[in-house]
C-alpha cells in the first residue's frame, strides 16, 4: 500500500540510511524503491527484516503508517454511514465525485478502489446507475500479502464478491492471525463476520459456523463494549445459522436493537431484508438467487 512505502522511506531517510545499505541481503534496491513509491507490495517477512535493521518495531511502524490513514478512513466511513442512515443519495454521489477527482489528479489507486466500493454501495442502497466491475479491487486484495486497515475496510464492503472458498479461508485466517494493533483487530473481526455472512448467503452454513465459533472464542466472550456493534452482528449471524437448524433465532431482536435503540434504521432495514430473504429461502418459500442483493 502506498502509505506504508512512503512512511518507510520517511523513516529510512530520517536515519540517513541508503536504499542499498538497508536492502542488502533482504530485497533488491530497485524493489525497495518501488515499494517506497507505492508501486509494489512487500512480503511481510521482508518488511519485518527491514524494520529490524532500522531498529523500528512493527507496532511503531504501523502506528505511524496507520494513524493518518485511519483518520481518512474514518471520514470516508462516516460519510458512507451518514448517507445510508439518512437515505441521502446526494451525499454518497458527492463522495463518489470527490474520490474520482482525487484519483484523476493523483493517480493514487486507493481513491479508485474506494470509488468502486462507494459506487457499489450506491447501486445497492439507492439506484443501480454505476454497475462497476469489482474485478480490479478483488485482484488487488488477492495479491496483497498484508491487509492493513485500508485493505480490511475495502474487503468488508466487497466481501460478497469473494468466492465461497475465499470467504471461508480468509475468514478463518484473519481471525487467527495476530493483529498489529487494536484497530486492525477490530477491522479483522468485522470482516471475518462479513465473510461468514457471504457463506450463509451462499448456502454454506457448515463453513460459516466455523468462523462464528472462532469469533465467539476469541472475541465475543471477552465482552468488550468497544465491539458492541460487531458482537450484535455476530448474534444476528448466529440467528441466521439457527434457521438452518430449524430453530427460530434471535435475528428479529437484534434488528430491533439496531433500529430502536441504536437508531441505525437503514442498516436495520438491510438486516431485516436479508433475514426475510434467507428465512424464505431456507424454508423453501423462494428459490435461491431470487430478490437478494447479497450484501449488508
Amino acid at each position: 500500500m502506498e502509505e506504508y512505502g512512503m512512511v518507510f522511506e520517511r523513516i529510512r531517510m530520517s536515519k540517513n540510511i541508503s536504499t542499498k545499505e538497508i536492502s542488502h541481503g533482504i530485497v533488491t534496491p530497485q524493489f525497495l524503491r518501488k515499494f517506497e513509491r507505492g508501486e509494489s507490495n512487500i512480503r511481510a517477512e521482508n518488511l519485518l527484516a527491514l524494520l529490524s535493521r532500522m531498529h523500528i518495531t512493527t507496532d511503531e511502524f504501523f502506528y505511524m503508517a496507520d494513524n493518518t490513514l485511519d483518520a481518512w478512513l474514518n471520514i470516508i466511513e462516516y460519510k458512507i454511514d451518514k448517507a445510508i442512515n439518512t437515505s441521502n443519495s446526494f451525499l454518497l454521489k458527492d463522495l463518489i465525485v470527490q474520490l474520482d477527482k482525487e484519483y484523476e489528479i493523483t493517480r493514487d489507486k486507493k481513491y479508485y478502489y474506494f470509488s468502486l466500493v462507494t459506487k457499489n454501495i450506491y447501486d445497492i442502497v439507492f439506484y443501480k446507475v454505476y454497475d462497476e466491475s469489482m474485478v480490479d479491487l478483488l485482484e488487488y486484495l488477492r495479491e496483497s500479502e498484508y491487509w492493513g486497515t485500508m485493505e480490511l475496510f475495502l474487503a468488508s464492503y466487497a466481501a460478497s464478491f469473494f468466492t465461497e472458498n475465499e470467504a471461508y479461508l480468509y475468514g478463518i485466517h484473519i481471525l487467527k492471525e495476530k493483529p498489529s494493533s487494536q484497530t486492525v483487530k477490530i477491522w479483522r473481526q468485522d470482516l471475518a463476520l462479513h465473510f461468514a455472512f457471504n457463506l450463509l448467503s451462499k448456502n454454506q452454513p457448515e463453513r460459516a459456523v466455523e468462523i462464528l465459533i472462532i469469533y465467539e472464542e476469541s472475541s465475543f466472550k471477552s465482552n468488550n463494549l468497544k465491539n458492541i456493534h460487531i458482537d450484535l452482528f455476530y448474534l444476528y449471524l448466529k440467528g441466521i445459522y439457527d434457521l438452518y437448524s430449524g430453530k427460530e433465532g434471535q435475528c428479529e431482536k437484534i434488528i430491533s436493537i439496531f433500529n430502536d435503540i441504536l437508531e441505525y434504521k437503514d442498516y436495520a432495514n438491510q438486516l431485516n431484508s436479508s433475514y426475510e430473504y434467507l428465512k424464505a429461502r431456507i424454508y423453501g418459500i423462494i428459490k435461491e438467487g431470487e430478490n437478494n442483493n447479497g450484501t449488508i
